[in-house]
């Protein structure tokens, strides 16, 4: 897995290391850099696919389009001589590109040190997944994936291609046990991909079904929700029916209940359209995905996630060890985001409570008593 990521000269970093682990959460208040330590690990695997990882740093492409280097040069170097742009992966590879404006404008690479890339298989191999904060709302129908979008991201960057999977992958087993809970009803453990969605879908909501329909001539899926009610069945809804949360949730559940141990996922908002009992089940399943092998690395707003994380950790569900936080902040009078690392104990608890670290509960309720 990925250990931590140094990001120098990128976009608002001038020199920064974040620390990454099984789980990792990015967290802070807009703007301070987040989602750039998502862009720069999709840059690389971008360049990649491409083959360009070789020549250049593939900065537009299908998984990311960063603009130009202009873009993503830091405006504020650490050195104002410095012309370097640096992507250090966990101590273990450093790549080193340079911009240049002949014939256009691009990073070219100049040095690559250390390990094979075949060291972060989860980032350059077939075992990963990326899902970003606009994902995709209620559709009555999806498409499928073509060859390449598969060797990039198969389940979509808004996670467009997730009927797909689900009609693909949803009679085949959940690759982690540990990932399978039980039926409330007769726990038994249906260890089935779609079952298991069902199951974990009915723990932020409704106890449901879920019915995929291929249309092949068409090259197009849709899905049908049904719930039970006092153990009868309603009738069949389409997922324009039943609200925005199942259908932002859905990818994040198929994408890890699918994933292999050693595979990489990226996550924007997690918590998009859940209530907060959804949020904090979201936190407890991510850690489950995390325990089982498969990395995390989730961008996120949301305490309930966070203390869903805190539980999982007390519960033994999770080591504490296997989870970083890291929260973006500034100081004043400098432009550079910098990143602060509370830590959570066997107990849950959080070490180190920054101004603006998920405290605005308690800051209105101050001002409310």
């Amino acid at each position: 897995m990925l250990s931590g990521i140094r990001l120098k000269n990128f976009k608002c970093f001038s020199d920064q290391f974040v620390t990454l682990a099984p789980l990792t959460m990015l967290a802070g208040i807009n703007s301070m850099g987040k989602s750039s330590v998502i862009q720069a690990l999709l840059a690389l695997r971008q360049s990649h696919i491409h083959k360009t990882l070789d020549e250049e740093l593939q900065i537009k492409g299908k998984l990311i389009d960063l603009g130009t280097t202009d873009d993503v040069f830091c405006a504020f170097p650490s050195d104002e001589k410095e012309e370097e742009l640096v992507i250090e992966l966990g101590g273990a590879r450093t790549y080193t590109f340079r911009p240049v404006d002949s014939p256009v404008k691009k990073f070219k690479r100049v040095d690559v040190l250390g390990s094979e890339e075949d060291l972060f298989k989860g980032l350059f191999g077939h075992d990963f997944t990326y899902l970003n904060a606009e994902r995709l709302g209620p559709r009555i129908y999806q498409s499928i994936p073509d060859p390449v979008q598969r060797d990039y991201n198969p389940i979509g960057n808004s996670g467009e291609f997730c009927a797909y999977i689900l009609n693909e992958k949803g009679d085949s087993n959940v690759p982690c046990d540990g990932l399978c809970v039980r039926d409330g009803n007769d726990g038994n453990i249906l260890r089935g991909v779609k079952s298991q969605t069902e199951l974990w879908l009915s723990k932020i909501g409704r106890r449901g079904r879920i019915e995929v329909i291929d249309h092949p001539k068409l090259d197009l899926v849709s899905m049908l929700f049904s719930f039970t009610f006092g153990g009868v069945p309603s009738a069949k809804y389409r997922s324009t029916h039943v609200g925005f949360g199942l259908s932002y949730v859905l990818p994040i559940f198929v994408a890890v209940l699918t994933a292999q141990p050693g595979s990489l996922l990226l996550i924007e908002n997690p918590e998009a359209h859940l209530h907060p009992k959804g949020q904090s089940v979201m936190g407890e399943f991510l850690a489950r995905a995390a325990a089982c092998g498969i990395q995390c690395i989730v961008e996120t707003h949301s305490d309930h996630l966070l203390n869903g994380m805190r539980v999982a950790v007390k519960r033994g569900i999770i080591a504490p060890e296997k989870t970083a936080i890291n929260f973006f902040t500034h100081e004043e009078d400098l432009p550079s985001a910098t990143v602060i690392n509370p830590k959570i104990d066997g107990d849950g608890r959080i070490n180190l409570w920054p101004d603006d670290f998920f405290d605005e509960w308690e800051k209105n309720l101050t001002e409310l008593l």
